[in-house]
């Protein structure tokens, strides 16, 4: 690999670009659009709407280093702006030319599903917007809400595929849908907050509130399967899910307890790396509640290329 290339997918933290189409194809399976898939032209939508997920998060995570080049010179030298492999200047055009990407695959969804309409454009303009809020804000007290924000709105970016998706309908008849982006939302909330002492000196008590974060995510997973609507086969399915929040927690718990017992940076970087990879295992489970077998199958596949980046590549 090229100096060139190694330098630009670390810009883009290429191993969690894997983490994003999981949102997606999870939001498409709780609203059922997955299910209805039967042919390669019927899953060219999703598959947009899932290039369109990784583009903008690529955007994102470039204009964090953008922002952060004066800090990361101090606490880590060795990313591609200050280590001089890419320029401040490039890496801006970076951040605009996979935006500008992302919202362009948004907008060609609803050009190939005509059901989907302008609504997977509008929710990925929301979702640029609210990236870009995240690295104006993130070191304020707003910056671990904006980036569970984040997620969620990338969960509902494959909800919008479905011809009933509105804002009334997530509010009134399909509340299961926004609870489920929920889910992501509070776990990448509290995800945020315990990477933050990532770098420099980590302190047992300053974990504490992002390992409760995470947990409270993975709590509300049998809420969703509570509310959602009931259909043969659901049973099992919810079954699936409440188990795999159960696990999930447990993984949490030992993961928690590890970090906190070390309380340094460097156990808290590594354990960020695993809290990153059960992003796509909160998404199969509720993908499962929707689609089955195969839906959790398609989002968990996702993990092994990010297990296998992240040998090459930090996630963080």
């Amino acid at each position: 690999m090229s100096p060139r290339a190694r330098a630009y997918f670390e810009l883009v933290r290429v191993p969690n670009l894997f983490t994003a189409p999981p949102d997606v194809i999870a939001g498409a399976a709780i609203s059922g659009v997955f299910s209805g898939i039967e042919s390669i032209d019927g899953a060219l939508p999703l598959g947009l709407a899932c290039a369109a997920s990784m583009s903008l998060y690529a955007g994102g995570v470039a204009l964090n280093d953008v922002i952060d080049a004066a800090q990361d010179a101090h606490e880590r030298p060795e990313r591609p702006i200050p280590s001089g492999r890419i320029a401040r200047g490039a890496a801006a055009h970076v951040t605009v030319e996979h935006f500008a990407a992302g919202l362009l695959l948004a907008a060609c969804v609803g050009l190939l599903s005509p059901g989907a309409g302008v609504r997977p454009g509008c929710v990925a303009a929301v979702l640029a917007t609210t990236i870009v809020a995240y690295n104006v804000f993130k070191r304020s007290v707003l910056g671990p809400a904006l980036m569970g924000l984040c997620r969620g709105i990338n969960f509902l970016l494959g909800a919008s595929l479905h011809p009933a998706f509105s804002i009334e309908a997530l509010v009134r008849h399909h509340v299961a849908w926004p609870l489920a982006a929920g889910c992501l939302a509070v776990y990448v909330a509290g995800l945020t907050v315990f990477a933050r002492h990532e770098v420099g000196t980590s302190k047992r008590l300053a974990l504490l509130p992002g390992w409760l974060g995470m947990l409270a995510g993975l709590a509300l997973m049998p809420i969703v399967v509570e509310i959602s609507p009931s259909s043969p086969g659901d049973a099992q399915h919810g079954l699936g899910v409440i188990v795999s929040a159960v696990l999930l927690m447990t993984v949490m718990v030992a993961i928690g307890v590890t970090s906190i017992t070390r309380s340094s940076a460097e156990a808290t970087r590594g354990a960020v790396g695993g809290l990153i990879a059960l992003i796509v295992l909160i998404d199969a489970a509720l993908a499962s509640l929707g689609a089955g077998v195969a839906g959790w199958l398609a989002t968990a596949g996702f993990l092994l290329p990010y297990l296998a980046l992240k040998r090459r590549f930090a996630p963080t």
